[in-house]
């Protein structure tokens, strides 16, 4: 014998790894009736060894299978059930139904019949029973027994249960019970593995490999799945391998449930779960199993009254791999909610379900399971929990922690939303009372155990099962539904549950949200039942105050319904929608109070009915029924001003924008005040935001959704005022009123900037929020306090006021100035103080402001009145700075130079602004054009003269250095000539203490004198008041004739010194006098030098004693004679001025 097994055992370690060299092995049939006839173990179990070692060889299989060499295996594969010393799961079904030992529970059942010495049939005993008869000698290894299973009476001896775990109990053995069945299992999963049930194109194979079939045979197939009550991971994990390459492409798979393959499974305890996992989604849709259920993969699915529903299509969704990870974890999610307390919870229920089967399987491992279906398993951890499609939606609306949940198809989840909604609505109570029950199962104890219950449904079951009975079907069914509501613990109510309700409404408006895209291709179907149940809470007294609040979620679903598909918004107004949520409007806010917050119920409906009223507004038909509704828009006005609720305030900006596509509501909107209110936001967007360099949401960030509320807002005002920057803004009609109280508040650049500015809005509301001193733009802490507390006691009263109030503010606010302004002087936009210290700052309309400044003045020396014109020397300055930057301006100030000439003969202006008159008109005059329009005026020089007169020498800089322009310009020599300029630019000439005053006089005299038209006439005029050759040298060197009017000179070509000097300023100043006498009386007048107001062009107060005039000439003469200097015409010109001045006397030089 032991010569045997070391045979074995070197044949089985010799082919193991010479299988190639060995070849076939011949003698298998031999092998096969070896093991059929061992009464050993150690024998067995080396033969066992041995043929796994063959079948390794794939030229091994097929005489093993021809010689049936699966069947002896088929008999020993039961012994693991024998084997009850292993360790066990703790909470394995002998764990939780029996608290005893295996031991006692193999001596539970008496399931072994037996014949006594006479061949008399015996009572059952238990299997314990039939060891203690053993032992008595009552019965010997050739006694006749029978139990479940066998064929028919047997010897003792050829049972394999008796004989291995009796007769051979106490015999050495190489391998455990449990090993024999792993072993045996593994040469079962070799063989399903060499006959695969499709060919290599994949095309399944008819009919199924002989392996398969035979394994798969009702006869076997359930001792195999039996196997998996040992909970012995070395087994459960070859057994479900091994079922799952049975059931592929199985045409028996759809009565695999009635092995209870799927009761056994989940009891499993275990972590190797995988390939249970792979079975069960394998065969849990192919079973002839269906309940009633609008979810489809529920319906067909055998698991669905075991595994929560969601689990059931978490497996089908996303395969065996990730059904695993979740099977064995903790999941709390809107597709799984599973743990491992839930994992605990449903192997108590399978137990206590199959409590009669486990200890029959251990006392005779033959037994075979009578398949009883199990009342669906309850879960306390999903009682509130509703499951839809695929997805519990308490969780799946619960977007805090699940805000971005993937949803495979939105469309579908959609409809049975509104499936299950139908069905809410729709309940009617349970048909079925537990009398009726009791009656159906032939029960007559008014209160039966579940095990009672149990008994009875087999016992009808026996007999009117479809297999059984083909014309018993009703009368099963009937059965079934009695037996499960008689298990069912659970109380149906016959009443709309608010809260279902309210998640199946949450969800809807979720897939609208996130799915806009898909859900916009389809019109809602659910309006019906939507716009019912918004009534249903609007006439209900205790609306805002119920749990759950079921209007807030149908509110906004109706919201979302027309945001995302337009196709909506037709059907809303036609199913009376806009009617009844405005109905709701009002109601809401009556409720409302200035401290209320978002998440208040009546200020969440109030901002869902607003967004809805928002929505429609786009839509032609709705707009005409808003209209209808003057409430509208005086809530949406009103709305924006609750900055406790930050949500209500933010839709109610939106919608004015909105309302304003129709010019009456626009006027509505307007007359309700929304423009004090939308400017408060306005000054709460903080700039520095958008540069922090952090990613930042609206959820957690506050400020990030006031700043967008406050371009919300901004562009709120430009459909109230009737600004469109581009195309993308909303058209609508201009409102001149609101136009020029945003100018009056905001300042017109800042209302510029908005009206042509498209996507400009975050630079003008980081232009408002921070401080600025331009031109355009004077703006500070103070004028935006000033501005927030006017705006704000305005929105109090457009908030506080009703509907038909006649106590709201103005559009007209003459009252209300910015302290910073009140000092300034801004024409056109423009602050021409700030200007005229920032000359380069570039102007947006230089030719229009140019033309608004000189219009200013116009208008300010017409109107003024008795009151001194204000501002003119300023505004002359900063026309002055715009025609330097902007030469193209000159063509404006031609039109306008008598205007501005005009301004020297303001009386109120001081010399500061005079200097400022003079300037900018020497700056215009550059341009040859403006010059010439100068000459073309009468009175040009008269009135420089007068206004030189009157500023005294101050102004003499700058109007000279306008009188060096003109000079070019014959009309204006002209009247230099006709006025007596040329007398004031020798006064300036001679008096003026600066040099370069002097120079400037020089210059402009000699340009007049070069004048080819009027120049000798005014040269000839000057030589009255200065000498020849001072005139003449200023045309060449005006420093040097300066130096010549401060020194002595005495030569030919001039006699000048201190008395000659004094006498030409006495003239010149007398001249002037009587200049400016005239011009005062009248303007026009033409001026000429009077016969008393003439100097000589020499003095002689210094001639040698007896030495005449002709003389002293000649002497000068002779000297320079004398001296070889050439005599020049200055100084015939001197001759011939003695000549003439001594001609009287008939004396000749």
């Amino acid at each position: 014998f032991n010569m045997k097994n070391q045979c074995l055992h070197g044949m089985s370690l010799l082919y193991k790894h010479y299988a190639e060299e060995i070849g076939q092995f011949n003698d298998i049939e031999f092998m096969v009736k070896m093991l059929e006839h061992a009464t050993h173990p150690t024998f067995r179990d080396r033969m066992l060894m041995f043929l796994c070692s063959l079948l390794g060889a794939r030229l091994n299989v097929k005489p093993f299978i021809d010689c049936n060499g699966v069947k002896p295996l088929v008999d020993l594969l039961t012994l693991a059930h024998l084997h009850i010393d292993r360790p066990q799961i703790h909470s394995a079904t002998n764990a939780i139904e029996f608290t005893g030992s295996p031991i006692d529970l193999q001596d539970q059942e008496k399931e072994w019949h037996y014949t006594d010495k006479k061949g008399e049939k015996q009572p059952p005993v238990s299997y314990t029973g039939v060891r203690k008869l053993l032992d008595e000698g009552v019965i010997t290894p050739n006694t006749k027994v029978w139990a479940q299973g066998l064929g028919g009476w047997k010897d003792l001896k050829d049972v394999p249960q008796l004989k291995w775990g009796i007769l051979a109990k106490d015999m050495p053995s190489v391998m455990t019970l449990s090993e024999v069945t792993s072993t045996i299992l593994d040469i079962f999963q070799l063989l399903c593995a060499y006959y695969p049930s499709r060919d290599p194109d994949g095309s399944v194979m008819q009919p199924l490999p002989r392996v398969k079939r035979y394994l798969s045979d009702p006869s076997v197939l359930p001792h195999i799945v039996q196997l998996l009550l040992t909970f012995d991971p070395t087994i459960c994990s070859r057994v479900h391998t091994l079922l799952y390459l049975l059931m592929e492409d199985n045409p028996l798979v759809p009565r695999f449930f009635l092995t209870g393959a799927f009761f056994f499974s989940l009891m499993y305890m275990a972590s190797d779960v995988l390939p249970l996992c792979r079975l069960l989604h394998l065969a849990h849709r192919k079973q002839s199993f269906r309940i009633d259920h609008d979810n489809e993969i529920i319906r067909h699915s055998v698991l669905s009254v075991l595994l929560p529903p969601a689990l059931v299509c978490y497996m089908t969704n996303h395969g065996p791999i990730k059904f695993a990870g979740v099977f064995l974890g903790e999941y709390e999610t809107p597709e799984a909610i599973w743990g491992k307390d839930m994992r605990r919870y449903l192997v108590e229920k399978i137990a206590a379900h199959i409590a009669d089967f486990t200890p029959r399987l251990m006392g005779n491992v033959r037994a075979v399971y009578q398949y009883c279906p199990i009342v669906g398993v309850e879960y306390e951890t999903l009682q509130n929990e509703l499951f839809c499609s695929q997805y519990y939606l308490k969780h799946f609306c619960d977007e805090l922690r699940y805000p971005d949940w993937p949803v495979a198809d939105p469309v579908a989840l959609m409809r049975d939303c509104l499936n299950a909604w139908k069905l809410e609505l729709e309940k009617e109570p349970c048909k079925l009372s537990k009398e009726s029950c009791l009656e159906e199962l032939e029960l007559k104890e008014p209160n039966p155990t579940q095990q009672q219950i149990r008994k009875a449904y087999f016992k009808l079951a026996a007999v009117y099962h479809p297999d059984k009975n083909p014309n018993g079907r009703e009368r099963f069914e009937a059965i079934q539904t009695a037996y499960e509501f008689l298990a069912s613990q659970k109380v149906q109510s016959d009443a709309p549950d608010p809260v279902r309700i309210a998640l199946l409404i949450k969800t809807q408006a979720i897939l609208f949200k996130r799915f806009s895209e898909e859900m916009s291709k389809y019109k809602y179907a659910g309006y019906g039942l939507l716009l019912k149940l918004i009534h249903l809470e609007y006439v209900d007294p205790d609306m805002l105050h119920k749990t759950p609040c079921l209007m807030d979620p149908a509110v906004e679903l109706a919201y979302y319904t027309v945001h995302n598909a337009p196709l909506n918004a037709d059907e809303l107004l036609q199913e009376g929608g806009i009617d009844l949520i405005h109905e709701v409007m009002n109601k809401c806010f009556e409720q409302l109070l200035p401290n209320n917050t978002d998440d208040m119920s009546h200020v969440s409906i109030a901002k869902n009915c607003i967004r809805t009223m928002n929505v429609s507004a786009s839509f032609p038909d709705c707009l005409e029924r808003i209209l209808t509704y003057p409430a509208i828009p005086y809530l949406a006005a009103k709305g924006i001003a609750y900055e406790k609720a930050p949500a209500l305030s933010r839709a109610s900006i939106h919608c004015c924008e909105s309302l304003c596509g129709n010019k009456d509501l626009q006027k509505a909107v307007i007359d309700a005040g929304a423009v004090w209110h939308l400017l408060l936001f306005l000054f709460r967007y903080d700039y520095t935001l958008e540069d922090c360099g952090v990613e930042t949401n609206e959820e957690n960030h506050t400020q990030l959704f006031a700043n967008r509320a406050a371009i919300g807002a901004l562009k709120s005002i430009y459909a109230l005022v009737g600004f469109q920057p581009d195309d993308s803004y909303l058209k609508t009609e201009p409102h001149i009123e609101l136009y020029r109280l945003l100018q009056h508040l905001l300042t017109p650049h800042i209302v510029n900037k908005m009206r042509r500015s498209p996507g400009g809005e975050r630079d003008i509301l980081k232009t408002l929020n921070s401080n600025h001193e331009t031109p355009y733009l004077l703006w500070n802490n103070l004028t935006r306090v000033e501005l927030r507390d006017f705006c704000g006691d305005n929105s109090e009263k457009c908030r506080d006021g009703g509907l038909h109030s006649t106590d709201r503010p103005s559009l007209s606010v003459e009252n209300f100035a910015h302290t910073s302004h009140s000092k300034e002087l801004v024409v056109g936009g423009v602050f021409v103080r700030i200007y005229n210290l920032q000359p380069t700052f570039p102007l947006e309309e230089p030719q229009k402001t140019f033309q608004t400044f000189i219009t200013y003045i116009d208008r300010e020396m017409k109107e003024s009145g008795e009151n001194a014109p204000r501002g003119i020397g300023t505004v002359m300055e900063a026309l002055r700075n715009i025609v330097i930057a902007y030469p193209v301006c000159h063509a404006i100030a031609e039109k306008y130079m008598s205007v501005l000439l005009d301004t020297l003969m303001v009386e109120s202006l001081d010399t500061e602004e005079l200097q400022k008159c003079f300037e900018m008109l020497a700056k215009a005059c550059a341009a040859p054009t403006c010059t010439e329009a100068l000459g073309r005026i009468p009175h040009a020089i008269a009135y420089c003269i007068l206004a030189m007169e009157r500023g005294g020498d101050v102004v003499n800089p700058e109007a000279l250095q306008l009188m060096r322009m003109l000079c070019i310009d014959k009309s204006c020599v002209q009247q230099m000539l006709d006025k007596g300029m040329y007398v004031l630019l020798i006064h300036t000439f001679q008096r003026a203490r600066k040099q370069e005053v002097k120079e400037d006089a020089c210059i402009c005299l000699a340009k007049a004198c070069s004048d080819k038209l009027n120049g000798p006439k005014v040269q000839l005029r000057c030589a009255k008041l200065l000498p020849l050759v001072m005139i003449e040298t200023m045309k060449e060197n005006p420093s040097q004739v300066c130096q010549m009017f401060d020194s002595w000179q005495e030569n030919p070509e001039l006699v000048w010194n201190k008395d000659s000097q004094a006498r030409a300023m006495e003239v010149s100043a007398k001249a002037r006098t009587n200049i400016v006498d005239c011009l005062k009386e009248d303007i026009n007048t033409y001026w000429k030098m009077p016969d008393d107001i003439s100097t000589p062009s020499v003095s002689y107060t210094h001639l040698r004693a007896h030495e005449t005039p002709e003389h002293l000439v000649c002497r000068l003469l002779l000297e320079k004679k004398k001296k070889k200097k050439r005599l020049n015409k200055y100084h015939y010109e001197n001759i011939i001025s003695i000549q003439k001045s001594t001609s009287q006397k008939n004396n000749k030089v």
